[in-house]
């Protein structure tokens, strides 16, 4: 699949992201969010993409809708370099899981 706008990548890091992360950390096992949503600024930003995308103040999102706002908030390089970092980790996984059947 060819990748060629910032939202294509964004869609396909989604995934990525959640099938790569160590969800034996933090987030209450949900490894795999990169920011800090009670910080007042990424707060404040949460709340505007709520707004722009239709979903009202008192409502959670599900995980792929935010994976999507956080990394809306990244430039290009930062979205490949977490792209490189799954490639990287699904390395990581594969070698655990060699190991793992001797």
């Amino acid at each position: 699949m060819a990748i060629n706008t910032k939202d294509e990548l964004i869609q396909a890091l989604i995934r990525l992201v959640i099938e790569r992360a160590d969800k034996s950390k933090g987030n209450f096992g949900r490894g795999y969010f990169l920011l800090n949503i009670q910080h007042p600024v990424v707060l404040d930003l949460y709340n505007r993409y709520k707004r722009s995308h239709g979903i009202p103040y008192d409502c959670p999102v599900g995980d792929g809708d935010r994976l999507d706002f956080e990394l809306s908030l990244f430039s290009g390089g930062m979205l490949r370099e977490i792209a490189a970092w799954c490639q990287w980790r699904q390395g990581e996984l594969e070698k655990s899981e060699r190991l793992n059947e001797y």
